[in-house]
């Protein structure tokens, strides 16, 4: 497959709308930058209009569906991602005759300086999977000419979804505190039940669990991410910090 054209559409440093060809992406922080394209919901659509706020950026993020959150998720949590967007560009091109459109789910940028363009692969079915593949060719062309990765996000288990889900809840800063935090990494040198090391921390009982769980989103506490996370969960201390 030979695309013939392919342009990119997206919002400039002043938000105006530009199109160009994929080579002018390069260098451009679409992470940084508002959609070009907003999902609607509508009567019979089986699509959910979300907005993210993302704690790594401390802005919200948008989409539509269910795969598209567990990936704004995954995204939020991945401590080598520093930045990311919602729907930043359109990629148009035309293929044996045929015009092609697809919106980036997500741009993001990691502490290395890459950019990832990110897209979740369609439902599966023959003629999607054909398309797909096609489409496929042309998103590793683009990420050639803008000097981009692409990343196609793979399942993930239900218990490990469920996980980030709950420790989210707790992921706004309002949840830290570097004194609170020291306790609790102290209380957790050593492996031991979640509940029982937030309370022993010293810290009052009703902020204790809420504080060892944004240190969880954080990562500066670890567990394994592929059992529940309940109360019993084996937690220790980690290294590194969001």
């Amino acid at each position: 497959m030979v695309a013939v054209l392919v342009e990119a559409e997206f919002l400039d440093r002043t938000g105006r709308r530009v199109k160009a060809p994929v080579g002018a992406l390069a260098g451009e922080p679409l992470e940084e930058r508002g959609p070009v394209w907003q999902p609607a919901a509508h009567r019979g659509s089986r699509a959910t209009t979300t907005l993210w706020w993302a704690a790594t950026t401390r802005k919200p993020v948008g989409f539509a569906g269910l795969e598209r959150q567990r990936v704004a998720v995954e995204l939020d949590f991945d401590r080598c991602v520093v930045a990311f967007s919602g729907a930043p560009v359109r990629l148009s091109w035309t293929c044996g005759g045929r015009d092609e459109t697809v919106v980036a789910d997500f741009v993001a940028r990691q502490a290395s300086g890459s950019r990832l363009l990110v897209l979740c692969p369609p439902a599966r079915t023959a003629r999607r999977e054909e398309r797909w593949g096609e489409t496929q060719e042309v998103l590793r062309e683009v990420c050639s000419a803008a000097g981009w990765r692409l990343h196609l996000p793979g399942p993930s288990s239900a218990v490990r979804t469920g996980n980030l889900y709950r420790a989210a809840q707790f992921r706004h800063p309002r949840h830290w505190d570097a004194a609170g935090a020291q306790a609790l990494l102290a209380a957790f040198a050593r492996p031991r039940p979640l509940r029982e090391g937030a309370l022993d921390a010293g810290l009052p009982a009703l902020s204790a669990l809420a504080r060892a769980y944004h240190l969880l989103w954080r990562q500066r506490l670890s567990f394994d991410w592929e059992t529940p996370l309940v109360p019993t969960s084996v937690v220790s201390a980690a290294g590194g910090a969001r």
